[in-house]
């Protein structure tokens, strides 16, 4: 286990005896940092040395404890030895009168201290059951003194006589005299002194707790108390004193109690979110490094890695989003310049931005690719999905390749030559991302042009309705029971157009069909254009699932005031409500309403497109940075292990890259299979193929896991590759029901409102109804379009005009219902001869197509809005409509029986 000198960082700390183990080794300077989203003790964590930060979203104490406590003190003061017994020589002369006193007892030794308490940091956003003692530790007892021991003995004798030998030397003489003694006394030694017992330790102080939390579910047990002192050790007992002694031996002194420990700090807040943010980084910058500059790159790659497992058009995304939105955004905090991270949330989420002091929301609801689940393509699967087989072996080639060298047990002189080939395969990925860079902003200038059309015809729209506003009021229209005139719903729809360069309409860009209203544009409206733009509780659910589904609250996106209007149920309220009789006049109404919401989605598709343009940016980067490395790696290549591993890390990089790519081809293929036989694909595409958890690497790195094991990962991850085999199954499938194809035709005739259009303005428009398809024709799809201006003349006999299609795209299913695709609106240049058209040869339209041929529209749904136009052609000079007798229009349909 590697020893750390920076924070230990992971998404989901759960603290184990290796976490304890890692606290405890730290080798950096100043605390020891644990940083996570969650952080969930799994044991009692003894902190003994390092104060202790931990900084988390969700600190969790699971019923265990941070135990910081100061250890208590083990070793009790030494008793004092007793005195050494004075042996009776060193008492005594030799004639036996004292010369000494007692020895005195030793003192007691001093009682340990109780070690003080460890500081510990909780910043969290929340908390739950969350324990912490810091206090300090207890001392112990001093020893007792040491007993003296006793003094020589003195004595006292009385005045009195004793006889004495006067012939001591002879034997037989027995003469004796008397004498008198006089009194004495003969002072005997004190005692040796009791020793006095050892002073108690001192309890040790408490540490520093700093709790800072947003909320607690439940209240945190806090303890810094000080410790508590020893007890002063008793006086050794004085030693005896010897008669007549005229000194006396003292006791010793009791040992005086250890000092209680100080109180540890305990500093409890609860702060708003804005606090808790506005004091993180500096709380992770406080002890010198930044800390915060380690932690953000690692949770806007988190958010990075939840967001290649969120796929916004499942039925089922999962909590992915959510947590990709809740990590980006984490990140953010910490660095909110962190551009690659402003580029992945505007992709999530969208941009916010001020139009008149209106807030919208722009962008935001595409893939980690930065592709939307309504991304619009030409539906040619074959393409995308060959592209994406071939490319996937040379992908998966290059990987085994990197997995091989990793595994090298020795050196190899190949080790240049490999790494050649991969800045060649880097340059190369980053060479196709450049071209991804230029078709994307191509596909924002086309994006431009279209917003910039569509903005023309709605303004043509726009006075259409104006100019028949009179006539409409005397046109009845009817929404269920509620009747009114066509006039009071073309002046709420005109309301609708009006309010779109203030944002007071717009779109709701997560949610396409929608369009949020400030309610000022209904307020004075007629019941009948109330009921026409009501907002429905399933239509707000609908925009509250989406945001949730990436961490975002709907009110924070829109506004008070603002009501939700579905305008594909706008159009099919317009649609049912025609009749005979006011079909005219709801036609530009439907129009109006129809143009409306195409502009904010064409305008939305603007942004969408530079999101586009930001994501493969960022893509070509990183190839350029890993053909750099490569470069770098060529250069100070040694032939060892190390540079083995090196190789074969770098070639597991690039290849990773290469997944992006891969994932790019497989997500068209999907939508090419969506888009024409509308069965969803969402399940069928990994966007997490080849992508490991940042925790992953941080533990192979770490040596926390071994070469195997991050193999065994990687390659459970690129199998996810195999998905988009499922896409070509349902493909096929489609394919072998019973198709077959007919001709829906238009003609317009002199009194028609189209043939007057094409004669003053040389374009006209029609609305195909896909619910009156014939019966039993489901899912009816253009194949391709003739057109014959049936009396005109013009010197080549043929002009060329633009057929369009609206980008509201609409087919009945088989069991009756009408599926509305919202794709862009599409253009193609056609031949119209200028006499009556020619039945088609049987054998050139028989066969079912699967691929599109020339066609902009092929395969979407017949049904929406059409226009012709001849105006603008170069090569149209000369034409001459004045012979015009009938405008046809033939569309060859492709439908399932």
């Amino acid at each position: 286990m590697p020893v750390y000198t920076s924070p230990f960082i992971r998404d989901e700390i759960t603290v184990t005896q290796e976490i304890e183990d890692i606290c405890h080794d730290y080798a950096g300077d100043g605390p020891v940092f644990l940083l996570g989203r969650v952080v969930r003790l799994g044991k009692n964590l003894r902190i003994t040395a390092r104060p202790l930060v931990i900084v988390a979203d969700l600190f969790d104490g699971a019923g265990f404890t941070i135990d910081a406590f100061g250890a208590s003190a083990t070793a009790v003061g030494g008793n004092g030895q007793n005195g050494v017994p004075v042996p009776p020589t060193q008492l005594y002369t030799p004639a036996g009168r004292p010369i000494s006193g007692g020895n005195p007892g030793e003192h007691g030794g001093a009682g340990a201290s109780g070690a003080n308490g460890v500081a510990v940091t909780i910043y969290a956003r929340r908390t739950i059951n969350a324990k912490i003692n810091t206090s300090g530790g207890n001392g112990t007892s001093g020893g007792r003194g040491g007993n003296g021991t006793a003094g020589a003995t003195g004595w006292h004798t009385a005045e009195h006589t004793e006889q004495r030998d006067l012939t001591p030397g002879d034997p037989y003489d027995f003469e004796y005299e008397e004498y008198t003694v006089p009194e004495e006394t003969v002072e005997g030694y004190p005692g040796g002194n009791g020793g006095s017992g050892g002073n108690g330790g001192s309890g040790g102080s408490g540490g520093a707790i700093v709790f800072t939390s947003v909320a607690d579910d439940t209240e945190p047990v806090l303890a810094a108390a000080g410790g508590t002192p020893g007890g002063g050790g008793a006086a050794g007992v004085a030693g005896p004193d010897g008669a007549y002694s005229a000194g006396t031996a003292a006791p010793g002194y009791d040992g005086a109690p250890g000092e209680w420990g100080t109180p540890g700090s305990v500093t409890r807040t609860n702060v708003s979110e804005e606090d808790f943010i506005a004091g993180m980084r500096p709380l992770l910058d406080s002890t010198g490094p930044s800390w915060a500059n380690y932690w953000a790159p690692f949770r806007i790659a988190m958010g990075e890695y939840h967001y290649h497992r969120f796929n916004p058009s499942a039925s089922d995304p999962g909590e992915d989003g959510e947590r990709a939105a809740s990590e980006i955004a984490r990140g953010l905090e910490l660095q909110p310049d962190n551009g690659y991270g402003l580029q992945l949330q505007a992709q999530l989420v969208g941009v916010a931005q001020e139009i008149a002091g209106q807030r919208v929301w722009v962008g935001g609801g595409t893939n980690v690719l930065g592709l939307s689940p309504q991304l619009d393509i030409l539906p040619s699967f074959d393409t995308y999905i060959s592209a994406f087989q071939g490319f996937s072996t040379l992908a998966t080639d290059f990987l085994l390749s990197g997995l091989s060298t990793v595994f090298s047990s020795g050196t190899t002189a190949a080790l240049e030559g490999i790494v050649g080939s991969q800045k060649q395969a880097a340059e190369a990925a980053r060479d196709n991302f450049e071209d991804d860079v230029r078709l994307a902003a191509s596909e924002k200038d086309i994006a431009i042009d279209e917003a910039s059309l569509i903005q023309k015809q709605l303004d043509e729209a726009t006075t259409d309705l104006e100019a028949a506003m009179s006539e409409m009021e005397d046109t009845s229209f009817g929404i269920g029971d509620i009747i009114g005139t066509v006039a009071s719903v073309a002046s709420a729809v005109v309301g609708v157009i009006a309010a779109i360069p203030t944002a007071g309409a717009s779109l709701v860009a997560l949610v396409p069909a929608m369009v949020s209203l400030v309610d000022t544009v209904t307020a004075q409206a007629q019941p009948i254009a109330q009921a026409l733009l009501a907002g429905t509780k399933a239509d707000t659910k609908a925009v509250e699932d989406a945001y949730k589904k990436v961490g975002k609250q709907a009110d924070a996106v829109i506004a008070a005031g603002k009501t939700i209007v579905n305008f594909v149920g706008v159009i099919e309220k317009l649609t049912a409500s025609s009749t005979p009789d006011n079909a005219k006049q709801v036609a530009l109404v439907r129009r109006g309403a129809e143009l409306a919401h195409q502009l904010l989605i064409a305008n939305n598709r603007v942004e969408l497109a530079q999101q586009r343009v930001q994501a493969a940016q960022s893509r070509s980067a990183r190839a350029a940075e890993q053909a750099t490395q490569a470069e770098a790696l060529q250069k100070r290549l040694h032939v060892d292990a190390e540079s083995v591993k090196e190789v074969g890390l770098l070639a597991i990089n690039i290849a990773q890259s290469a997944a992006e790519s891969l994932t790019s081809m497989a997500f068209r293929a999907a939508r090419s299979v969506e888009i024409y036989t509308l069965l969803p694909q969402a399940q069928n595409i990994a966007l997490d193929a080849g992508v490991l958890s940042p925790e992953t690497w941080l533990d192979y790195y770490e040596k926390r896991i071994t070469d195997n094991q991050l193999a065994e990962a990687l390659t459970a991850s690129w199998g996810k590759m195999l998905k988009p085999l499922n896409i070509q199954q349902d493909y096929l499938s489609y394919f072998e029901r019973a198709h077959d194809q007919d001709v829906l035709s238009r003609i317009f005739r002199p009194g028609d409102r189209e043939f007057q259009q094409l004669r003053e303005t040389g374009r006209f428009g029609f609305f195909v109804d896909a619910a009156r398809i014939p019966e039993g024709r489901a899912d009816a799809k253009i194949r391709s379009v003739r057109l014959a201006l049936v009396g005109a003349a013009h010197p080549t006999g043929a002009v060329s005009c633009e057929i369009r299609h609206g980008g509201r795209y609409e087919q009945r299913r088989a069991d009756g219902s009408i599926d509305v695709q919202l794709l862009q609106a599409r253009t193609s240049t056609r031949r119209a001869v200028l006499t009556p058209l020619d039945p088609e040869e049987n054998a050139t339209v028989d066969v079912p197509l699967t691929a599109p041929l020339s066609l902009a529209f092929w395969g979407r749904g017949i049904g929406g809005d059409w226009s012709v136009s001849v105006v603008g052609a170069r090569e149209n000079a000369g034409l001459d409509v004045s012979g015009l007798t009938e405008i046809q229009v033939e569309i060859r349909y492709q439908f399932l029986r």
